[in-house]
């Protein structure tokens, strides 16, 4: 953890001791950069190095300031684990640490103390690239000869069959991350950066299934060399040898493939998330859209209901003004024609400008439905208003 204070600031010293170190603490000395968070077991005490900056900070009770100086007999009082387990999982890992980058190995037998076993979480855990798996018994003639026993060999089973199941949940885990990728590829189409890195890291991972069958193949073969052997006092065992010579060979290159599948799993990531707040973005700005959208709406067929409302009653005055000149027309009431043409000179002037009102009311009315339209395309489709329909919605008092 060689990075880790330089963001850490000033640290006021703390004298502690073993015993006045509490459980889940964090703890250094004044001159090693080295950060340990430290656990307490059935009696023995624990402690177990934080990789870099990204792991420290992304467990939430973990503080820069909370971190005990303490002398190197206190360091040296906690045993060092370096056994973990991702939390949720069975499977026991040993750490490698490497400056702030490490290595993960998976123990395939359980020859170790289980109180030494610490559980981190995802980002932990995922910062560390998966190293080979340990426990195997690497065979060559200098290690298995013709005195090998059976009890060796049915150990060589037992931990071949092992590994068998081990790369099968291999393969199957890959099979489940490729489909993600494609659905999440499939979800952000329109992003060229997320296509490419997505496309490359299901390369490099169906690639780590074809390894991971080779080696499943290799173990499946040991098992089988090594039933044939049960029993045999003097058998040859350079079948074994170069079958597990295999077993590195392929190991190792999956390991280089692994390490190269986590660089472009860092920036396929980083990918999804610039298109996942790009995504955000363009989701938030609609919701603003159609937030406006819907209020001026409501405002507009507000105001169309109004200009229906004036309508109708202009419709009903101008027939009844429309009955009244007819009436006159017919001379009811009517003595002589100088008395009708006063009377239409009176009704008529009165019938045109309610006609006249109700045009405007009319073309009113038609201009509301119409920018009421522009508004919801707006806020549905982002079809921006024209600079005149603007204009109309300030005289009517609406903030769009």
């Amino acid at each position: 953890m060689k990075k880790l204070l330089i963001v850490v600031g000033i640290l006021f010293a703390f004298s502690a001791n073993a015993t006045t170190i509490p459980e889940g603490a964090v703890i250094k000395t004044a001159n090693n950069p080295d950060v340990y968070i430290v656990k307490y077991k059935n009696g023995k005490q624990f402690k177990r190095l934080v990789l870099n900056q990204q792991v420290f900070e992304s467990y939430g009770h973990l503080r820069w300031e909370d971190i005990l100086i303490v002398d190197q007999a206190a360091i040296d009082s906690f045993m060092t684990s370096n056994l973990v387990r991702a939390d949720g999982q069975a499977k026991v890992y040993q750490l490698v640490a490497n400056g702030d980058i490490g290595s993960k190995h998976y123990l395939d037998f359980n020859s170790y103390d289980l109180d030494s076993v610490y559980t981190i979480n995802s980002v932990d855990f995922g910062n560390y690239v998966i190293g080979e798996v340990r426990g195997i018994t690497k065979t060559s003639q200098e290690n298995i000869n013709t005195e090998s026993t059976d009890e060796k060999l049915q150990k060589m089973i037992s931990i071949n069959k092992e590994c068998i199941k081990t790369n099968t949940e291999r393969i199957k885990e890959n099979e489940a991350l490729v489909i993600k990728i494609n659905n999440e590829i499939n979800k952000y189409s329109e992003y060229s950066l997320v296509q490419q890195s997505g496309q490359q890291l299901i390369s490099e991972i169906k690639n780590d299934s074809h390894i991971s069958n080779k080696i499943s193949n290799i173990c499946n073969e040991l098992v089988d060399e090594s039933i044939a052997l049960l029993g045999l006092e003097k058998s040859s065992f350079s079948r074994i040898s170069y079958l597990t010579d295999q077993f590195t060979s392929y190991t190792k290159q999956r390991d280089m493939n692994y390490d190269k599948i986590g660089s472009i799993m860092n920036s396929y990531v980083l990918n999804v998330k610039s298109a996942l707040k790009q995504e955000i973005a363009e989701k938030s700005e609609k919701l603003e859209r159609m937030t406006a959208s819907y209020e001026a709406i409501e405002q507009l067929n507000s105001l169309i209901s109004e200009a229906d409302n004036q309508l109708n009653i202009l419709s009903v005055q101008i027939e009844k003004k429309n009955a009244e000149i007819e009436n006159a027309k017919n001379g009811q009431c009517l003595a002589t024609t100088a008395q009708l043409d006063r009377i239409l000179a009176k009704l008529i002037p009165e019938y045109n400008s309610l006609i006249e009102q109700y045009n405007v009311y009319l073309e009113i009315r038609s201009d509301l439905v119409s920018v009421a339209g522009k508004v919801n395309d707006y806020g549905k489709y982002g079809i921006p208003l024209s600079y005149k329909d603007k204009l109309f919605l300030q005289d009517l008092g609406i903030n769009f």
